[in-house]
């Protein structure tokens, strides 16, 4: 089986391969996550075996959290990318290679409203930096029969800033924008719900907005990876900027 992103999986018994450019990455995050620790119901699989290119896990019997009709689960995924919130960054990554590459991936596009978009966040204080999984849609995660959340495909690298306030803004790509729908990704349950409890956390956090932005940096990155469709871009990108009072 070939994921969205190029990796190949392939399911023996109870294992699972995975084959992917970053793998090496990939099970760091995986290792630090658990030295960190977990919130009750949030999970990572197992590694058992490695090389530069593949790893062999646990497979996790369940459905995407995108199929998830339960929303206490949103709770605690918020839980637990607070409690990264006071893990120091294992990378060094600064916001400024950060704003450049929002740029890089802009130039793909000759779209005035991805430019303003970056344009303004340029202007934000860079976020406050933090161990995080780095793409934590909802797509990203397996809920099984006890409702325990298990959490797949970090994005983590040498040269990626790292900031719970991301993560926080990937989840509201999931639940906050059409992103499931624009871009065939995974849609499932209707995410309003969800939306709410997961808003509901960070206003009483006082990160909101800035949560928002976040997302809309994720909503720029996906420019340089669909290319064919930056109408689609604009249209995830627009409300949010619309919301941040942006336009």
């Amino acid at each position: 089986m070939r994921g969205w992103s190029g990796a190949t999986l392939m399911q023996e018994g109870d294992h699972i391969t995975k084959v992917c450019d970053n793998a090496s990455d990939q099970v760091q995050w995986f290792t630090e996550c658990k030295r960190f620790g977990m919130v009750e119901g949030i999970k990572t699989v197992d590694v058992y075996w490695r090389n530069a290119n593949r790893y062999t896990m646990n497979h996790v019997v369940g459905h995407l959290a995108t199929h998830e009709p339960q929303t206490t689960f949103i709770s605690r995924l918020y839980d637990q990318i607070k409690h990264w919130q006071s893990v120091y960054p294992l990378n060094f990554a600064n916001w400024h290679d950060y704003i450049q590459r929002l740029y890089e991936h802009a130039e793909v596009t000759d779209s005035s409203t991805i430019f303003r978009a970056v344009e303004m966040i340029e202007q934000f204080e860079p976020l406050e930096q933090s161990f995080c999984h780095g793409d934590l849609t909802l797509e990203n995660m397996i809920v099984d029969a006890s409702g325990d959340v298990w959490l797949i495909d970090p994005n983590f690298s040498g040269n990626l800033y790292q900031s719970w306030l991301l993560d926080a803004g990937k989840l509201l790509q999931s639940t906050h924008t059409r992103y499931h729908e624009l871009m065939g990704s995974n849609a499932g349950v209707t995410l309003r719900k969800h939306d709410q409890v997961l808003i509901e956390r960070l206003e009483r956090d006082g990160v909101y907005q800035t949560a928002l932005m976040a997302c809309l940096t994720h909503i720029i990155r996906l420019c340089k990876y669909q290319r064919d469709r930056i109408d689609a871009v604009e249209a995830l990108a627009l409300p949010l900027m619309k919301e941040l009072e942006w336009i």
